[in-house]
């Protein structure tokens, strides 16, 4: 991404997260989500992270980009239960214990193959737990270039139009919102939430809380259905807003030569 403050030219992405519900505030509405992309200065200036506000509605369409994402997580998801399964009946084995250990683990999700009393490949298993959920077993990736070890896992750009529906933001210096919450973040939270649909809603915060690691411990502290630290008044911060009035998109100044605008568009009423 192209990041400002003599910073340079460009600096790669390091990671993308969600935040459930948003911890910033539109116009002083608090959406359902925050889908934020961290980019980490190589010099040790701080890190600039940009962040779209989540919209889920039952009257909103999947969207694609963000079911992209989700089923990557999803993978994540399902290959960390799996080794949980293995964990537990390996330990269970060593204790010689006899009880059955958690029976919707165990057995609901059978990690044997029946034909051969052996334990399931993690692909085996993905597709026997999908199948029991009804939905079906698809390649998560469409690998590509496997030569190519930034892609090998298929493309995914997190700024993608239905995930970054705008390229103007509201901007400001603060501080990271998870302890020890240090103060060295150049914020842009993009003036234009994504849509997503109620269902991806609900996978969302599936994923999210009902995550268990590789030894079977639930790695969200979530309260509430909340990760989110509670919103924080501001307190003389200075808040910017960067519009065309500031610059156009690459693809507005290739085609008009026009590299600022003379004046805001005019929204719809309620916009």
């Amino acid at each position: 991404a192209d990041i400002p403050k003599g910073w340079g030219s460009q600096i790669d992405a390091t990671h993308t997260d969600l935040v459930i519900p948003a911890e910033h505030t539109l116009n002083g509405k608090r959406y359902d989500g925050e889908w934020r992309t961290y980019h980490m200065h190589p010099g040790g200036k701080g890190t600039a992270v940009i962040a779209t506000l989540i919209d889920a509605s039952p009257e909103n369409e999947k969207n694609p980009a963000f079911q992209q994402a989700l089923k990557a997580w999803e993978e994540l998801f399902d290959y960390h239960r799996y080794q949980c399964l293995f964990s537990r009946g390996r330990r269970a084995a060593e204790e010689e214990e006899e009880e059955v250990i958690d029976n919707d683990l165990l057995h609901d999700d059978n990690t044997m193959n029946a034909k051969t009393n052996s334990p399931l490949s993690f692909d085996e298993y993905r597709r026997h737990r999908r199948m029991q959920q009804g939905d079906g077993f698809e390649p998560l990736f469409d690998h590509g270039d496997l030569t190519d070890p930034l892609t090998s896992k298929g493309r995914f750009n997190p700024y993608h139009e239905n995930l970054m529906p705008s390229i103007y933001f509201y901007g400001y210096f603060g501080s990271l919102t998870e302890p020890p919450c240090y103060p060295i973040a150049t914020w842009r939270i993009i003036d234009t939430p994504m849509k997503i649909s109620e269902q991806q809603h609900l996978e969302m915060k599936r994923l999210l809380f009902e995550h268990m690691d590789e030894n079977c411990v639930y790695t969200s502290n979530h309260f509430q259905e909340s990760v989110a630290r509670p919103i924080q008044k501001n307190v003389k911060r200075d808040i910017h807003k960067c519009t065309c009035k500031n610059f156009n998109s690459d693809a507005h100044r290739k085609e008009t030569g026009e590299y600022v605008c003379d004046s805001l568009p005019v929204l719809p009423d309620g916009q």
